[in-house]
């Protein structure tokens, strides 16, 4: 792709072993057309075949891409996993942290991202990391841009800063100083992750924003009526979905406990239908206790759907009981924007995004009543659940909504590289 040597240069680097959902506000960025009538853009990453199958699966226009080999701890660990014999396998990876082997691959990283930065010469970068200090390429890449004599830095923390309650983080303070010193901004997507990232580093105001994720939306694929004969279900069922991976974080086998409870107050249990599509490693715990609950008839698991648009299209209710490690989650975004009632828990950008008994409930993470009485009431009272439903997409239209969000960076970007040196 040509470049036009007048726009303002904005180099993006993102590094993640699969295409997660932090990466989708990249790639919501990338698909936007006013984006590219405004900057030349180029990206680079560590290149992985699934993060580079995940990218270019949702990515509708070409850009200029700079796929990296670079090492990393997690690498090394993954190689470790094919060696069966438990203590041998432990040994080896208490070996690899012991010999500080990921500050070796930071070293290297760093030396390697200079030759990028300084062949693409960029007015901006922008850094997208999970979390912090999430991947350590990217702590890397800021150390490059000081080499590389890059003014303008911007680091996006998709998740929680890692507070210093371990001897590792407590031993990389002096590396958080030179990331807090030598980034320009910091972009959070919820107010919570970026108060978090501002109390722990002293940050003034302004060296924290916050922009919130947004989700392009994709075209249904399959009717509504065909997903619903397709899987069995019928018009007379009230449809309760969560789409996420099968992790104990997610908190999963809290609406199961609850769908139990559920059943014991509700007349017509058998036109109740949970739907929880993902893979995992807590797959089998939830179908042992969907079992053991004699939840069956009234749980149907998923896996790999091809669009799942189609899937949370279905949905009366979405609900997303995640326990840990969340932010500001798309999937709620998808959900809102199909005009879905949402059930959330009370944890970091969720209380955000669901205004509670507006366009659904916050319950606190954990309670299982409580996620079960909300249940209840949209169970019990359709309207309420399609007022709320109403209420979802409203919400997001006015917050969050595509268009909105990319002007918010499109005005962000133009303010940032207007600005003296």
């Amino acid at each position: 792709m040509k470049t036009d040597s007048r726009k303002i240069k904005i180099l993006f680097y993102s590094d993640c072993p699969f295409f997660a959902g932090c990466e989708n506000m990249l790639v919501s960025l990338f698909n936007s057309q006013k984006i590219h009538q405004e900057y030349d853009i180029t990206f680079a990453y560590r290149y992985g075949k699934e993060y580079e199958d995940g990218l270019h699966s949702r990515l509708k226009v070409k850009i200029n891409e700079i796929p990296l080999k670079l090492p990393a701890e997690n690498l090394l660990f993954k190689l470790i996993d094919k060696i069966k014999i438990g203590f041998v396998n432990k040994l080896l990876k208490a070996i690899v942290v012991c010999s500080c082997m990921r500050y070796l691959f930071s070293f290297y990283n760093a030396f390697r991202l200079l030759f990028v930065f300084r062949k693409v010469r960029p007015n901006i970068l922008h850094i997208n990391n999970g979390g912090y200090p999430g991947a350590y390429s990217c702590v890397s890449a800021v150390f490059a841009a000081k080499m590389a004599r890059i003014k303008k830095v911007v680091f996006v923390v998709n998740n929680i800063i890692t507070p210093y309650n371990n001897l590792l983080r407590y031993i990389e303070k002096p590396i958080d100083r030179f990331v807090k010193n030598n980034t320009t901004v910091f972009v959070t997507g919820s107010k919570y992750a970026g108060n978090k990232l501002r109390d722990l580093w002293n940050l003034p105001q302004q060296r924290v924003i916050n922009f919130p994720n947004t989700v392009m939306l994709r075209p249904m694929v399959e009717p509504k009526e065909s997903v619903l004969k397709r899987l069995g279900i019928t018009n007379n069922h009230i449809v309760l979905g969560n789409i996420a991976l099968l992790d104990p974080r997610k908190g999963q086998k809290y609406f199961v406990e609850a769908l139990a409870i559920v059943r014991e107050k509700l007349d017509n249990f058998e036109n109740v239908m949970l739907i929880i599509e993902g893979t995992g490693k807590e797959r089998e715990h939830l179908r042992s206790l969907v079992a053991d609950l004699r939840l069956g008839e009234n749980v149907l698991f998923l896996e790999n759907e091809k669009n799942i648009f189609d899937i949370i299209n279905i949905l009366d209710v979405f609900i997303l009981p995640s326990i840990e490690y969340e932010d500001f989650p798309n999937l709620i975004l998808e959900a809102m924007s199909l005009g879905k009632p949402v059930i959330g828990t009370d944890l970091a950008g969720i209380p955000e995004q669901i205004e509670n008994g507006v366009n659904g409930f916050v319950v606190p993470p954990r309670d299982v009543n409580a996620l079960s009485e909300a249940m209840l009431i949209l169970i019990k009272d359709r309207n309420k659940c399609n007022k709320m439903g109403g209420k979802s997409l409203e919400r997001f239209n006015r917050l969050f909504s595509y268009d909105k969000v990319i002007s918010n960076y499109i005005s962000f970007y133009k303010e940032l590289g207007s600005c003296n040196e």
